[in-house]
């Protein structure tokens, strides 16, 4: 049954290319060039990319004598990790750009809630002596990251509201929220024990939670692996 239903699947598919190819071989030279060219602009970008990715690997290639790794699976995960953060700020922000609309604020949202979800998982003072709350306990993870989701929607609660009920431009809202934002990060950088400094001594089991949220503990053979 199986079987019968992917070779529907590929009969109806090589139907629908060979109408499309039958399409576009009676088409006017004219109608061709228009065709072509509104691919291109409706592709430019993944275009411009995989151009980019060629050149890079190609002279990658050049460099090292044939022993390149950009394209490797350790480097694709590696740039994933490094772009983890900035890709749900591109899909947020890309979502508002395709509703006509805009957010200058996204990326203090989005620093304001690292920043406190950082200082919620800082070693205890024990262990870290410049916590930036030494009363306070290290929050489990899941429950950072639902203060941090609760509280970047309310930033953006506060955005929607004033741009829906007086018709504000997102761009002056917007713009207003992360002056405002910026000045609420100087702020908060100087609460507690931390005096301005950079936030860290984070918990080594920040990346890791069980079911009920509880943070795992690092022992020795659950560290960094190398990849095969």
């Amino acid at each position: 049954m199986e079987k019968e239903n992917r070779r529907g699947a590929f009969s109806r598919l090589r139907e629908k290319t060979a109408e499309r190819l039958a399409e576009y071989r009676g088409r006017s030279g004219r109608e061709k060039r228009r065709f072509w060219g509104g691919f291109l602009l409706r592709n430019a970008i993944y275009i411009l990319l995989a151009v980019l990715v060629a050149y890079v690997q190609v002279d990658s290639i050049l460099r090292t004598g044939g022993t390149s790794t950009f394209l490797s699976f350790e480097s694709i995960v590696d740039i994933l990790k490094k772009s983890a953060a900035a890709v749900f700020l591109a899909l947020g922000v890309g979502g508002i750009i395709v509703l006509t609309g805009t957010d200058l604020s996204a990326g203090r949202v989005q620093g304001l809630t690292m920043l406190i979800a950082a200082s919620l998982l800082q070693k205890p003072v024990a262990e870290y002596a410049g916590r930036m709350w030494p009363e306070m306990e290290p929050w489990p993870i899941l429950l950072v990251l639902l203060t941090s989701v609760a509280l970047g929607g309310l930033i953006g609660a506060f955005n929607g509201f004033f741009v829906a009920r007086f018709r504000l431009h997102p761009f002056i809202v917007t713009l207003a929220t992360q002056l405002m934002l910026y000045g609420l990060i100087l702020i908060y950088m100087s609460l507690g024990n931390n005096g301005g400094a950079p936030i860290a001594g984070l918990t080594e089991s920040r990346g890791r939670c069980d079911s009920s949220g509880r943070p795992f503990r690092t022992t020795s053979s659950t560290r960094r692996r190398r990849w095969p």
